[in-house]
């Protein structure tokens, strides 16, 4: 049978007929449901163009078609489907198939081929239809608990498919169990996988370059025949029979994801003795009301119930906030206050970063010739970036979150960030440096919300107080002088263990974020230049350069170099460059490149053009404003500054035209100055200066800040432009 989109002809068997236009949606109907009753082996795709190619049919609306290997296509632009033969034996045969499958499934999947028809008609380019996402988590008078996860989608492109085939769950030995309780493929054609527990994997955690997590294994599961147009349906259960702390209960859902969502729940549920702070963040418009729980008691427990139906997939914009922070989502605690996670987790980091006598002895001996406490925990803190690698292998939260014993650490010369800020702790201790510990979320992470108490922390850094100020430490990577720390540490709340306070690591100025270009140009008579550079940096812009050039081998710095000039001119020709500190931690990094360009001035009769080098912004330097508006907000790692300098010596006898004139625009956001002005001898001294100031650009700021943004790139496309008197 075939179905002409267009001229509104059902045709079948070799014979056609005329449908009325008033028809076509009764035919519409018919045809969706036969995509989901029957294997559509389409034998020929016609398009309004005149191509043809051989397919296999998914999906059909009246907005859209989705075949298996073309992907998506507007109905418009599809012209006639025709059907093989193979079709009717295709039903047949599916129909068959279905009879023998429990009565359960083929409810179930009728159910969600339902609930799918619906939201494809809603959002009929998605990647894929999340139709039952459920969660209960239930905790017991004796502090064990369980929990049980429910999900259920549809992949309708390829890559979906590969992120949804697979189930997992994850067992530790001696505290948690872990069990696949259901998992079945539905297909269009009424194909229907049900699990089969015994391809159910037992794999042990894979060691992987730093990251290991012993004691546990991965129940996983491959999902047969789950095709894009199926449906992945599968049920896990969890049970944590004995937790390693019975106070620490800390569940949390997220309602939203970048797919439209069907339906979303989660319940707890908790004795009646217990109470339970939560947050139920971005719950909006028509969704506001479902941020606050129905509640039910029975057996002398409580249980809070969050159900949510018809959720809009987040469209995803460029440097946008992470996922967790403008998603509807919940986090919730048995715990009232901060005041039990101090406890324990002050209680464990004094006792695990306590120096031994042979690390105290040690310590001492490296910090002997130093003057200062600065210059003492500059030395310590460079000592534990360097020399002790980054490698987590962790058996639950004791080692995860508490970290192994500081000399443990130091004899092994490996560890985790908790690791590694214990052994920091040791030896400032033994330096006699107030310090402690600090539990962070970083800024590519969710934020923790300061009123539920909770550890939703990734990484743990340090803290120093010396000569009145605090100086916040990471001694997790390899590259940062002291006192710098990564970006991704800027900008957040944190938990100050040894002070059972929440801190905030405030966003360094530009300046302190920076990178410092000083250029000296000589132009000659026949339009050539000469340029030589220097490229000095502060903050994590000098770190995360630092560890660039440290590790690749130097015919690629080169080639790296060679690149640079190159973008200023394929005729450029690099002489000289350095590295310099790229392997001395202790002292300043920096750069140096030579490169000149023949005949490189453009010329407008007996006018010549000079580009100034690298003034111009660049397109990539746009792209944060590439929107015309924003739902969300652009949010960087760290605030940065750029300071360029020019000294630009002219030819003799050159008259000056027309260069950049100095000009200064600002915004709370950006500052931006810039300018030339004519120096005795020939000699032209150009600046240029950008600050980006704020870290976070609220979506109700972005129309100017886009605005000031292209202004600026607007002005830096000025020139300087002269001619050589006499000629």
């Amino acid at each position: 049978m075939a179905f002409r989109l267009l001229k509104s002809r059902f045709t079948g068997g070799g014979r056609s007929r005329e449908i009325k236009m008033k028809k076509l949606k009764t035919v519409l109907s018919a045809f969706l449901l036969l995509a989901f009753s029957a294997a559509s082996f389409c034998e020929i795709v016609t398009f309004q163009s005149g191509k043809e190619t051989e397919d296999e049919l998914l999906w059909l609306n009246p907005s859209n078609v989705i075949f298996r290997k073309g992907g998506s296509f507007e109905r418009n632009d599809v012209s006639m489907i025709r059907f093989s033969e193979k079709a009717g034996a295709a039903v047949k045969a599916e129909a068959a198939a279905e009879r023998e499958i429990p009565e359960g499934l083929a409810e179930r999947s009728k159910e969600l081929f339902s609930r799918a028809a619906g939201l494809l008609k809603k959002y009929p380019d998605a990647q894929a239809l999340v139709l039952d996402d459920e969660g209960e988590f239930f905790y017991k008078a004796d502090g064990t608990t369980r929990s049980r996860y429910v999900y259920s989608v549809m992949a309708l492109k390829e890559e979906a498919k590969k992120s949804f085939g697979q189930v997992t769950a994850y067992e530790t030995k001696g505290r948690t169990s872990a069990k696949i309780l259901s998992a079945s493929v539905y297909c269009p054609g009424g194909k229907i996988y049900p699990l089969d527990p015994s391809k159910i994997q037992k794999t042990e955690p894979q060691s992987a370059e730093k990251f290991f997590s012993a004691g546990g294994r991965y129940l996983i599961y491959q999902l047969p025949g789950f095709e894009t147009g199926c449906i992945a349906d599968y049920e896990i259960e969890s049970e944590d029979y004995n937790p390693y702390k019975k106070e620490f209960f800390f569940p949390s859902w997220t309602f939203q994801t970048t797919f439209p969502v069907a339906r979303s729940e989660i319940k707890i549920t908790i004795p009646e003795d217990k109470g339970l702070t939560y947050a139920a963040r971005n719950f909006t418009g028509s969704h506001a009301k479902f941020s606050k729980p129905e509640i039910s008691e029975k057996g002398g427990n409580r249980t809070y119930l969050w159900r949510v139906s018809g959720v809009p997939p987040i469209i995803p914009e460029n440097d946008m906030p992470p996922l967790g922070d403008v998603s509807m989502n919940l986090t919730a605690s048995i715990l009232g206050s901060w005041d039990e996670i101090f406890k324990w987790t002050n209680k464990l980091y004094r006792e695990r970063s306590v120096a031994n006598e042979k690390l105290r002895e040690f310590t001492l001996e490296l910090i002997k010739d130093c003057k200062t406490e600065e210059g003492k925990a500059a030395k310590i803190y460079h000592y534990v970036q360097k020399e002790i690698r980054y490698i987590a292998i962790k058996v639950g939260i004791g080692s995860g979150i508490g970290g192994y014993d500081a000399n443990l650490t130091w004899e092994r010369k490996w560890g985790c960030c908790v690791d590694k800020a214990l052994l920091l702790s040791a030896m400032l201790n033994v330096a006699g440096i107030e310090n402690s510990p600090i539990l962070i979320a970083t800024n590519d992470h969710s934020k923790f919300d300061t009123g539920v108490p909770e550890l939703a922390f990734n990484h743990a850094i340090s803290v120093i107080y010396t000569g009145g100020k605090k100086i916040f430490l990471d001694s997790t990577n390899y590259d940062y002088r002291f006192p710098q720390i990564a970006s991704f540490d800027y900008g957040v709340n944190v938990l100050n263990i040894f002070k059972n306070s929440i801190d905030r690591i405030p966003s360094p100025l530009p300046s302190e974020n920076a990178g410092f270009y000083d250029y000296s140009i000589e132009i000659d008579s026949r339009g050539g230049i000469s340029v030589s550079e220097t490229m000095k940096y502060a903050g994590s812009r000098e770190a995360e350069l630092r560890g660039y050039y440290r590790n690749i081998k130097e015919t690629e710095q080169r080639h790296v170099f060679e690149r640079m000039v190159k973008s200023v001119s394929p005729k450029a020709r690099l002489e000289e460059f350095r590295i310099n500190n790229a392997e001395t931690l202790e002292e300043p990094f920096f750069m140096y490149r030579k490169y000149s360009v023949e005949d490189h001035l453009q010329k407008a009769g007996d006018i010549l053009i000079f580009e100034i080098p690298d003034f111009e912004m660049s397109p990539g330097e746009l792209n944060e404003v590439s929107l015309n508006e924003r739902k969300f907000p652009i949010e960087k790692r760290v605030t940065v500054g750029a300071y360029s300098a020019y000294r630009l010596f002219l030819p003799e006898n050159a008259e000056i035209i027309s260069m950049p004139e100095k000009a200064g625009f600002e915004n709370k956001h950006l500052s931006f100055r810039a300018g030339c002005e004519k120096k005795s001898g020939g000699e032209l001294f150009c600046f240029k200066e950008l600050e980006k100031k704020s870290r976070i650009i609220p979506a109700s700021d972005y129309a100017g800040y886009k605005a000031l943004l292209e202004k600026i790139a607007n002005y830096t496309r000025k020139n300087v432009y002269f001619k050589i008197a006499g000629k």
